[in-house]
């Protein structure tokens, strides 16, 4: 999307603020809709209707023009992908919990679709030019809502296997953000996540000025996947051996090293080694907030835990953004170092968070 909007004349300023508005968009209206969905209680109707909406927003892309239009048009689409994405995860922890799989090798799947859609479309984009990312990310949300159509239908009981309470928005906020520790982890996670922004926002831009082709820049973006998913696919036994908490604190001190050396530029080499560190400053921060949410929330409120994942990350993620756009303009890629240090504080709170857990179980 950088490259596209760039290419209608976007400036990097208008970039950071397209990418960025949607976020506050999803944090002002997901701590309420995911306690919808928990009210709703069918989930799988609610991620092909949520699907279906959400691809027929990013097709009015095809017909925006100028920076005010595509504005618009990334806020309507806000306004049902950030509930997509709640009601997702939700599917996935509760199944897990259920017992009907591993949450992160279920995760796995959806990285390696990145990795085809990534490599397959730097060909593409590099083959026909920037004007096919919109369609193929509209068709994508589409085909998605056809597909839902096979999610299971898992049970949510209360925690005594009886029916689950019927709760409010307000109580159900009030329940999940008193549930021990779990604020003070999604805290963390949420900067760790949020070191990303320069990254999402200009990474491709960045390539690109070091003489990067499309599909070397596909394949880069295909290499940092394919590390997370080999933790994914590894977390089961990584989180029984070190724990949630303390792995979230690792993956953001890899997040560290990865962009303190990520604007020196040291070759294809490095590059692709950095790339290999996604694994740690996403899949580790993810699986481990992730860990906390399935272990600690009830499964009745899993959609209302995962509204305040949203909030908290799309919160960081998006001030990280806006301010992206000055970053980089201003200092080139050397705007990941200052990533670096966000990495930085959040590996500190897991890490106290970590010293407090082990105080009180001790």
């Amino acid at each position: 999307m950088p490259v596209w909007l760039a290419e209608r004349g976007i400036n990097e300023t208008g970039i950071a603020i397209i990418l960025a508005a949607p976020m506050f968009v999803r944090v002002a209206t997901t701590l309420v809709s995911g306690s919808l969905i928990d009210l709703w209680g069918d989930r799988r109707m609610a991620l092909i209707v949520l699907a279906g909406l959400t691809g027929a927003s990013m097709g009015l892309y095809l017909v925006a023009e100028g920076f005010a239009q595509i504005l618009a048009v990334s806020l309507l689409a806000a306004l049902t992908w950030g509930t997509l994405l709640i009601t997702l995860d939700a599917v996935a922890v509760t199944g897990a919990r259920a017992g009907l799989g591993d949450f992160g090798r279920m995760r796995l799947w959806g990285s390696a679709s990145f990795i085809m859609a990534s490599t397959v479309g730097g060909w593409i984009v590099a083959a026909t030019g920037s004007w096919v990312v919109v369609p193929i990310i509209a068709g994508s949300f589409l085909a998605l809502s056809v597909l839902a159509l096979a999610t299971p239908v898992v049970a949510i009981g209360g925690e005594d296997g009886g029916d689950a309470p019927r709760l409010g928005i307000i109580a159900s906020l009030r329940t999940v953000w008193a549930v021990p520790g779990l604020v003070v982890v999604l805290a963390a996670a949420s900067i760790g996540q949020a070191s990303h922004a320069v990254l999402y926002s200009f990474g491709s831009l960045f390539w690109k000025g070091n003489g990067y082709s499309a599909g070397s820049i596909g394949l880069l973006w295909s290499i940092g996947v394919l590390s997370e998913i080999g933790l994914l696919f590894l977390s089961g036994r990584i989180m029984g051996r070190i724990g949630a908490v303390r792995l979230i604190a690792i993956g953001a001190i890899g997040g560290a090293v990865r962009f303190a050396l990520f604007p020196l530029d040291l070759g294809p080499v490095v590059t692709v080694t950095l790339q290999t560190l996604h694994a740690a400053s996403f899949a580790a921060v993810f699986i481990g907030m992730m860990q906390v949410v399935s272990s600690r929330v009830p499964p009745h409120l899993a959609a209302t835990a995962q509204g305040l994942v949203m909030t908290t990350n799309g919160l960081a993620l998006a001030v990280m953004t806006l301010a992206a756009g000055p970053l980089y303009h201003r200092f080139g890629g050397q705007a990941f170092w200052a990533m670096a240090l966000v990495c930085v504080v959040a590996a500190s709170i897991a890490l106290v968070q970590l010293r407090r857990e082990r105080e009180t179980s001790g």
